[in-house]
Parts: C-alpha cells; sequence; structure tokens
C-alpha cells in the first residue's frame, strides 16, 4: 500500500550516503572548473561534484597577467591560490556591480573571466590567444589577431585606444559603479544581463 511505500522511500533515503556537493562550472564539454580551483574533464568528476585529481595546473595556460587559454582554466587559476593577490585587487577596483557584490571567490572568478568588450579588437577579433582574464586588466593586443589584416592589427597596436590594457571593468582605487549605468545614454552589454538579474534578485530588488 502507500504507508509501505512511503516508508521504504525513507528507508532508502536514511541509508543513503550524504553528499556534500562542490559547486563546478564547465562551459565546455572536455572541461570543467570546481570551486576549489580543480580542472578536470567532467568525467573526472567525484560524487561530491569536485575535481576527484587535477588533469594538470590551471595556470599553465595563464600568463602573469592572468589572462589564460580557456574559461575553465581562467575560473580554475583565479580560484586558487595563485589568483589571490589579483582577486583581492579585482574586488577593490572594480567598477562593475557584480565583481564588487560577488559573495565569493568563485562567484566573482566566474563572471570576471567571461569576455567582454575589452577582450576583442573591432568587435570580430579577439585581441589575444588567451582571451579571458580574472587581473585588473584585459589581454595584450597581439600581432595577427585582427581577421581584418595584419596591417591594421599593426596599426592599431600604434594606436593607445587600442594597444593599452585598461579593462572596462576595472578602474583605480574607490571608483564609481559603471555598470549597471546610472545615466540613459549608456547600457549594460547583453552578456551581463542575465548576471545582473539574477544578483537584482538575490537582493531582493527589481533587475536594471
Amino acid at each position: 500500500g502507500t504507508g509501505r511505500s512511503d516508508a521504504a522511500k525513507k528507508d532508502r533515503k536514511r541509508s543513503s550516503p550524504r553528499r556534500t556537493s562542490r559547486r563546478r562550472y564547465g562551459a565546455s564539454p572536455v572541461a570543467v572548473a570546481d570551486s576549489r580551483g580543480g580542472l578536470c574533464a567532467p568525467d573526472g568528476l567525484g560524487e561530491d561534484g569536485c575535481c576527484c585529481a587535477a588533469d594538470r595546473p590551471p595556470c599553465d595556460r595563464c600568463d602573469a597577467s592572468g589572462c589564460c587559454a580557456t574559461y575553465e582554466d581562467c575560473v580554475a587559476c583565479c580560484v586558487g591560490d595563485a589568483g589571490g593577490a589579483q582577486r583581492d585587487e579585482v574586488r577593490r577596483r572594480a567598477t562593475h556591480a557584480v565583481l564588487r557584490r560577488a559573495k565569493s571567490d568563485f562567484e566573482l572568478c566566474r563572471f570576471r573571466c567571461l569576455t567582454n568588450s575589452g577582450s576583442v579588437l573591432h568587435q570580430n577579433s579577439y585581441r589575444s590567444r588567451r582571451p579571458h582574464c580574472f587581473g585588473t586588466t584585459r589581454p595584450r593586443l597581439e600581432a595577427g589577431m585582427s581577421v581584418n589584416s595584419d596591417a591594421e592589427t599593426a596599426a592599431a597596436l600604434a594606436a593607445s585606444v587600442h594597444g593599452g590594457v585598461a579593462d572596462p571593468y576595472v578602474g583605480e582605487v574607490g571608483a564609481a559603479l559603471v555598470f549597471p549605468c546610472a545615466t540613459d545614454t549608456c547600457s549594460v552589454p547583453d552578456q551581463d544581463v542575465a548576471a545582473l538579474e539574477k544578483l537584482a534578485r538575490r537582493d531582493g530588488g527589481a533587475p536594471p
């Protein structure tokens, strides 16, 4: 009967081992970064949701400024001990609400490692072979990255507007928030809309 079925379910629940789920994030079918800085293939995850054993050090594919070849490399390196100083500096200088108000290192790193308008050249090419950055600067512009022409890339390198490494989401210490915008003439990048709406719901406010 129903009573016997409910009792059986309760017995199975009591006998099942407790699992502590480790938050994880993977944007590709071949790699997963977990919240303690582990990096592995999806089939390398344990029952607790974290990487049982790292495939390789995630920072191997990141440069000294914190720019990495893949999103998962970036998140894992950022969350780990090697990313500590740069995480703190990003928090201090963030001009984006999600970065400044992130409640965990994992939340900050997942958002910071997304590409943004500062990661591209002419809106159609990545500036670098390492476009995912968790530090305070955007990727340095590499020659030959533009799909337009090598000559155009060379010219862009000489121009301060493209050659500089200032990131749109990181300013000076104490800088005012730029995202979400306070004026009608600027807008939040499309890729940030979902993150900002989630932040607003969490804080009990209306989406921007």
